[in-house]
């Protein structure tokens, strides 16, 4: 990944060298079928005939309009890697056209597809504009591979839903999801550059496989604007991880296994992770299915703060490795729930609906447990004018 990110760097650098290519070029496709490589297929103006002496750069924009192709199917193949264009629009095509190839392609602008174009482009997509004001308008089409935000300065908002088969990976500038839905393989922000996630109302559903993190993120020169979003993470494995020297604040988070439901007891080695490392605050948390144990698997203690958890048909661990502030725990039907507390701890409300609700520990400070089935408290764990403890006939 790092000969990726160095190689993006360097086209950017020989941008800044050459001022005298600062106004772009508009490209047209045309002749219909053809090689992304052959400039046969570059005319200087739609359906014209005078081609341009080279392939697109960074600086120019290219143009797949009603003078592209004479017949249904007609396929344009990117046929070496890290080829490049700043804006690429596809409006006013006809006939069914076909984008293929499966090479690395660096975008510096925006990208508009439409919905009769038959996206089957299976390399990594490199977002690398170094401006803000960028669309992508993806005409709800799959992306087949990784795409990758990382131009620095740069700015993309969303115009429709965006579906990947791979990970979304933000590694600088400022993305915009603008409400639309999300939809990828595993959602990944681990460096420290600058970079903003601007989320409004998106719904951000992440379809992870066995034994990787669905949502990976780094706090560290990360502004996270959540609106009302949520993210839902369907994980067979270790589930998420946050880390950073910066606070976080999330909308809604759903953590779902799609394995049948198991609320047998199992020891930590077994549980599925999420692992929190920096300071995070939730307004919603809801776990559902198999084991999951939230923890801090590192030597940095934090603030943890969620204002409802709900865990749903599962065994859930809470292990006493942050300082927890919870307003509402709810545990319903077919529920294990364990939760080691400590005098850094406070939590409201607890209501135990499930199989089994057990804390352990001492000093928490918790106002009311209500048990509608089986559970115990161990320890000296109160509120200075005592808790309220619940048990129905």
């Amino acid at each position: 990944m790092l000969r990726k990110i160095l190689f993006g760097l360097i086209i950017i650098w020989i941008i800044d060298l050459c001022p005298y290519k600062s106004i772009a070029s508009n490209y047209y496709w045309v002749g219909g079928s053809g090689n992304w490589s052959d400039i046969n297929h570059w005319a200087t103006t739609s359906g014209g005939t005078t081609n341009y002496l080279q392939v697109p750069t960074p600086f120019d924009d290219v143009f797949f309009d009603a003078n592209s192709f004479s017949g249904p199917n007609q396929t344009v193949t990117v046929d070496a890697t890290n080829y490049v264009c700043r804006d690429m629009n596809w409006n006013g095509s006809l006939f069914n056209p076909e984008f293929t190839g499966g090479f690395e392609f660096r975008i510096y602008g925006s990208l508009i597809l439409i919905p009769n174009l038959n996206w089957n482009y299976s390399g990594e997509i490199y977002y690398e504009a170094t401006s803000l004001g960028k669309i992508i308008t993806s005409a709800e089409k799959t992306f087949l591979n990784y795409i990758y935000f990382q131009g620095i300065g740069g700015g993309w908002t969303l115009t429709n839903t965006f579906n990947i088969s791979g990970n979304l990976n933000l590694i600088s500038g400022s993305l915009n999801t603008n409400n639309q839905l999300v939809n990828c393989f595993q959602f990944y922000s681990n460096s420290e550059n600058v970079r903003s996630l601007i989320l409004g109302s998106s719904v951000l559903t992440i379809s992870a496989g066995q034994n990787v993190s669905g949502l990976t993120i780094n706090s560290t020169n990360l502004t996270l604007n959540p609106g009302t979003s949520v993210f839902k993470i369907y994980y067979s494995g270790d589930t998420c991880l946050i880390t950073g020297n910066q606070p976080i604040y999330f909308y809604d988070l759903e953590l779902i296994n799609n394995s049948p439901p198991n609320c047998s007891p199992l020891p930590q080695s077994g549980a599925d992770f999420f692992d929190i490392r920096s300071k995070t605050s939730m307004h919603k948390l809801t776990v559902s299915g198999q084991y999951v144990c939230i923890l801090n698997d590192s030597t940095n203690i934090v603030d943890v703060k969620i204002d409802s958890l709900i865990v749903n048909n599962c065994t859930q661990i809470i292990q006493n490795q942050n300082n927890y502030s919870i307003n509402t725990i709810l545990c319903n039907i077919n529920t294990r729930f364990s939760l080691s507390a400590d005098q850094y701890d406070t939590i409201q409300n607890i209501f135990f609906n499930g199989i089994l609700g057990e804390i352990s520990g001492n000093g928490a400070k918790l106002h009311k447990v209500l048990y509608a089935g089986n559970g115990n408290i161990e320890g000296d764990n109160t509120l200075p004018d005592g808790p309220s403890i619940l048990r129905p006939l």
